[in-house]
């Protein structure tokens, strides 16, 4: 008697992971898994951007327009 409950734990658990890992996989990241890219990296490039213009490594023009480009 006492092995049978223990085996439905055992059970209950396997069906936990199962409903977790394919919540997982819906949500678009079974693995758990930051994406690529990572948010403060669009404010790492603007920031060596800027950097750069002002040791006059970059025309206005050519800031304005890399600028243009990772904002977008």
């Amino acid at each position: 008697m006492m092995n049978g409950g223990f085996m439905m734990g055992f059970g209950w658990l396997a069906i936990l992971i199962i409903i977790v890992f394919g919540a997982r996989i819906l949500m678009g990241d079974p693995w758990g898994r930051k994406s690529q890219t990572r948010p403060d990296q669009g404010k790492k490039a603007l920031n060596i951007l800027k950097e750069r213009y002002a040791r006059g490594d970059l025309s206005e023009s050519e800031y304005l327009d890399m600028k243009a480009n990772l904002l977008k």
